[in-house]
């Protein structure tokens, strides 16, 4: 993981990716010492890697057809992220088509095409 300017960490694309490589190793049996014990402890270094608070910056915008629908943040460095928690609703009627910068915890790393990492965002800062 590396580390932005304000002391946050920033999540990485590869942390996000070894998340949904611990998922379907465990799903496939494809540890090596399958079993539960393994399985368990990929699950948790996954979770561990995409838990954890950071800040970025995108465009926001609300993505999919309807009625399944879903906000998001667009940023250079990590990609579609799916905007969820209190916030949520206010980023929406407020911050459509602006860049923001955000601050948030990163709660899953997404399964794939439509359905991005879910960011749970805590705080709200416009850039400037």
């Amino acid at each position: 993981m590396s580390h932005s300017g304000n002391g946050s960490r920033a999540v990485s694309r590869g942390a996000a990716r070894s998340a949904v490589d611990a998922r379907r190793g465990c799903s496939a049996g494809g540890f090596r010492g399958s079993g539960t014990r393994a399985c368990l402890a990929a699950v948790v270094a996954a979770l561990l890697a995409v838990s954890c608070t950071a800040t970025f910056t995108g465009r926001i915008s609300v993505k999919g057809s309807e009625p399944h629908t879903y906000l998001a943040i667009d940023t250079a460095d990590h990609g579609e992220l799916e905007i969820v928690g209190p916030l949520a609703s206010r980023i929406r009627a407020l911050y459509q088509g602006q860049i923001i910068t955000v601050e948030g915890t990163v709660l899953d790393s997404g399964s794939g095409p439509g359905f991005p990492p879910k960011l749970r965002v805590d705080r709200i800062r416009l850039s400037g």
